[in-house]
């Protein structure tokens, strides 16, 4: 065993030795001490200028200080904690023995394997005696009135608990949990380092290790994340940190083992070791950026997030991939606790820990370490192909992967690719520019990379979980609240926040910033948090995806009370991994985590789709079928006149079934509900009823299209609703977005909108750029609609049309709610079916008409023949409706031609009815027959001349 003398002699050097006689009086604050050194120097003393040498002294082996000092917080009447400040501290590992006198009534505690206590009850005084034989960094000193000690010795090792009174009860889980830590350890790392092992409660909120004991907050030491998970972390330090020494000269690779002997491997156990590390490539996203990214070698200690993410998260990291590399558990571990026998007592960097695992393993461990910590390194995995091949009877995944400009290091890369029967593993060397090829038994239908974490790499956004700690790091929150007071409760807990007022906020603000909503603001939240909370009882805090922007997100937080607020809001940043909390009277009720994508996830092929080719059934059977359905929604396409036949014919079947049947039509906006409702009550003719519901203006389709529909609800009373959303809002959003709305006219949405579904999304997107109207808007004008706020407008159209609908249903007794629209709104359930059954949860069924069979596309598909619809009378000329109705061109055999109307000609009047706008003469004609008279008013140069058809 070739590195057993290397062992040895680490274990046999020598080390300086500290004797400290020490009084403390907590009254005056006050600390006097003697200190004398021995097999020191002044050199190896880092804090000299703050203790003068006795006067005289001249050796260079033995130092000598007598000191006295006034330490008010650290040195109180009731509790005592001194640490770095109190001791010239050595650069060398000592051994300590240290003698403290204290008042009567004071408890200490200190690093030490033996411990005497001496009682002067004359001088009503303590005199406590710790003796460390073993070298150790550093010695500390707590003591309080107010601790309670309860010991117990296992295997040799005395276990003991130094807790305040009002928690003394918690001693024997404390003791029970200690235990059975070290015999965990024990069992993977080697022999615990001391005879003696405490937890001491602190009244400063902390979360040390020091040689022999653990030093826990009194506000902290009763949740039981501490036992189970820090106490455990503490613990592993015994091992590493405060028995294998960290060289801070070269970094701290204390932490991020610890971390993963700790943390990651009580995750581990329960088979979450994806998740844990998943968590931290979380956190180091959120909070490391550009200007505080240091190497690993450079971490010293946690002082903000960022170290936390850098020292404890790619630390653990580091110790990961070396784990991998060695590719063997067990040989992983024994080296490790063979590290562990070599170093005992001595410093170590993470050079020698490369130095050590090559040597005892046999494999070449150093470029693995050093380029975890000396480099910036994280990978970015981006492909820029994918093909599929088909030889020999096998399939060929082709994969490019381009150099990583981020990463200076080749690395092994796990690829899972499920296929059409099962997964198949792959582990794949990358390097500069790869191309790699896997082969494949049977067809891929996607490639997952890295499913289970264990590369440090970036994240797609599907999988990054929105949660607070994003809004945490982020230095350019922006906080939506009219309220002065709520926004500075707020920086408290969000330092980088931003206040901006409800009506000064912006789609591109929305887009390109993490978004915060206070309860002031609750109506702009609820269009882009469509499940939002109320905290009817408490504090909720609520975080999603920002539907505009999928590395961003949006959050949402109320309380019920300003009391409640105050005290939840500053326990929020402690839950950064959540999406959802829940707390009542400060106390967590309920958390989540919103799921996410696992692995990095990139389609290859669809599986092939089997449609079984359905039975033709007859219209009756559709009827019965449908008859216990709440909602009937019947999609068209608008100027097919047959789909609008068999719409009626399915109003008429229910009715005949004496069916309470309502009508919710898209073709009729909500402001003209009034006249919708005087027509079908026989108020008002059909010419009155079309004047005043702007048919012609706001639908322009041929009215005959909806004739008879609208004649059979109006000779049976039956109700039309009218759903859709006024033409004004629609044209406003789509040219400008939703932010570009009034205050006036976004008190005329729904309560909630859900922008959050992105597979409709992606669909819509793809028909906005396949739409060459709107590709070629795009093109010629910059302020042309783009696809964001056209996906706006759709969901405003379909969410508006859903409400209308729910509000109705809520309100009026119906058996059958038929709706009739345009089958875009309906197919594959994404636009009205689904937000009306996000609200009302109503049984429905969708029919559809002439389309492609597809699965989930609807419910029944009719198949029609073609049906002729009577057109209403044109004159046949192109208008140019700028200012007046001018003509630029008259088609050849029309109307127009053969009364004489000639290009140029501006229309003022039919039938001595003035014609200002287009709508007025579609209106006009609509009641014209063929063989009318008909007289045209018009402006032919500077004359004014009628010509008619008599």
């Amino acid at each position: 065993y070739f590195f057993l003398p290397f062992i040895l002699f680490l274990t046999l050097q020598a080390q300086c030795h500290y004797t400290i006689d020490a009084t403390l009086d907590p009254k005056q604050h006050q600390l006097t001490a003697e200190v004398t050194i021995t097999d020191t120097n002044r050199s190896h003393i880092r804090n000299l200028e703050d203790f003068p040498l006795t006067p005289g002294q001249q050796p260079t082996q033995s130092l000598h200080f007598s000191y006295e000092k006034t330490l008010p917080g650290s040195i109180e009447e009731d509790f005592i904690f001194l640490g770095n400040a109190w001791l010239p501290q050595n650069s060398k590992l000592c051994t300590y023995e240290l003698h403290v006198t204290l008042p009567e009534g004071f408890i200490a505690v200190s690093e030490s394997e033996e411990e005497t206590v001496t009682h002067n009850t004359k001088e009503q005084n303590v005199r406590y005696t710790f003796k460390m034989s073993k070298p150790i960094d550093h010695i500390n000193l707590i003591a309080s009135k107010d601790f309670v000690v309860h010991s117990q010795t296992h295997h040799g090792i005395t276990v003991s608990t130094y807790l305040f009174k009002k928690h003394a009860h918690l001693a024997s889980t404390y003791i029970d949990k200690v235990i059975h830590y070290i015999d965990e350890y024990e069992s993977l790392l080697g022999s615990f380092p001391y005879t003696r092992f405490s937890v001491v409660e602190n009244s400063f909120q902390t979360g040390y290790s020091m040689p022999t004991f653990t030093l826990i907050g009194d506000k902290i030491i009763d949740k039981p994340f501490l036992l189970d998970v820090s106490l455990g972390h503490e613990i592993v330090h015994q091992w590493f940190g405060n028995s294998v020494f960290n060289d801070f000269n070269q970094g701290n690779w204390v932490e991020g083992l610890s971390t993963y002997l700790a943390d990651h491997y009580y995750s581990e156990r329960k088979a979450q070791g994806w998740q844990y590390r998943k968590n931290l490539l979380e956190n180091f996203a959120a909070y490391v950026h550009h200007d505080n990214l240091t190497s690993l070698s450079d971490f010293k200690q946690r002082t903000d997030r960022a170290s936390m993410a850098i020292g404890y998260g790619k630390g653990a990291f580091a110790f990961h991939t070396l784990r991998r590399y060695l590719g063997d558990d067990a040989l992983f571990f024994d080296a490790l606790k063979a590290f562990y026998q070599a170093y005992r007592f001595q410093y170590a960097t993470y050079a020698d820990i490369a130095d050590f695992f090559t040597r005892y393993t046999q494999k070449d461990c150093t470029d693995i370490i050093h380029n975890m910590f000396e480099h910036h390194d994280i990978i970015h995995f981006k492909p820029t192909s994918m093909s599929l091949g088909y030889e020999n009877g096998h399939y060929r995944l082709h994969i490019n992967v381009p150099h990583d400009q981020d990463k200076h290091h080749g690395y092994q890369a796990p690829f899972v690719v499920k296929t059409t029967n099962g997964e198949e593993n792959f582990l794949v060397t990358v390097e500069g520019d790869t191309n790699i090829t896997l082969p494949l038994k049977h067809r891929p239908v996607e490639l997952i990379f890295d499913r289970d974490y264990d590369l440090f790499r970036t994240l797609s956004p599907k999988e990054s979980t929105p949660n607070i700690a994003k809004l945490i790091a982020d230095e350019h929150l922006l906080v939506v609240t009219g309220k002065d007071w709520l926004f500075t409760n707020v920086q408290s807990v969000f330092s980088g926040a931003t206040q901006i007022r409800p009506h000064d906020l912006t789609f591109l603000q929305m887009q390109q910033n993490n978004i915060l909503f206070l309860s002031d603001a609750r109506d702009l939240a609820e269009k882009s948090l469509p499940n939002l909370h109320h905290a009817t009882e408490g504090f909720i805090f609520q975080v999603e995806r920002n539907p505009w922007s999928p590395r961003k997100v949006v959050a949402y937080s109320e309380a019920s009370s300003p009391g409640e607020a105050m005290k939840a809001a500053g326990k929020v940043s402690h839950y950064g991994t959540y999406s959802f909390l829940h707390f009542q009277n400060g106390q967590l009720k309920a958390e989540s985590i919103l799921p996410t994508q696992r692995g990095s996830i990139f389609p290859v092929s669809k599986e092939k789709q089997v449609v079984r080719v359905p039975k033709n059934q007859d219209f009756n059977t559709l009827m019965n079928a449908i008859e216990d359905k709440k909602v009937v929604f019947v999609g068209e396409a608008h100027t097919t006149y047959v789909h609008h036949v068999n719409q009626l014919e399915i109003i008429k079947a229910l009715h005949r079934q004496g069916k309470k049947v309502a009508i919710g039509m898209e073709m009729f906006q909500r402001k003209f509900q009034p006249v919708l409702d005087d027509y079908i009550a026989k108020k008002i003719d059909e010419k009155t009823f079309l004047q005043r519901s702007e048919y012609f203006i706001r639908w322009k389709y041929n009215y005959n299209l909806y004739k008879p529909i609208m004649e059979y609800a109006r000779e049976n009373g039956i109700p039309v609703v009218a759903l859709n959303l006024e033409k004004e809002i629609v044209k406003k959003v789509t040219k400008n977005g939703l932010y570009a709305l009034s205050d006036d006219e976004k008190a005329m949405l729904p309560e909630t909108l859900d922008f959050t579904d992105g597979t409709y999304r992606n669909h819509l997107n793809a028909i906005f750029s396949a739409n060459e109207h709107i590709k070629a808007m795009q093109d010629k004008n910059s302020t042309a609609p783009n696809n964001d706020f056209l996906y706006q407008s759709q969901i405003l159209w379909e969410e508006t049309m859903a409400a209308t609908a729910a509000t109705y249903l809520q309100t009026h007794h119906v058996d059958t709610f038929v709706v009739l629209a345009g089958v875009g709104h309906i197919i594959n359930h994404h636009g009205i079916p689904k937000r009306l059954h996000r609200r009302l949860n109503l049984p429905y069924s969708i029919i559809v008409q002439d389309m492609p069979t597809v699965e989930n596309s609807a419910d029944f598909i009719l198949y029609t023949n073609q049906m002729q619809v009577k057109e209403p009378l044109k004159l046949g000329v192109m208008l140019d409706t700028a200012k007046q109705l001018k003509v630029l061109s008259v088609l050849k055999d029309s109307l127009a031609s053969t009364l004489g109307i000639q290009k140029g000609d501006t229309l003022l009047a039919l039938d001595d009815q003035e014609i200002p706008k287009l709508e007025t003469l579609k209106f006009l004609l609509f009641f014209k027959k063929k063989t009318d008279p008909i007289s045209i008013k018009l402006q032919r140069g500077d004359r004014i001349i009628t010509i008619s058809s008599e």
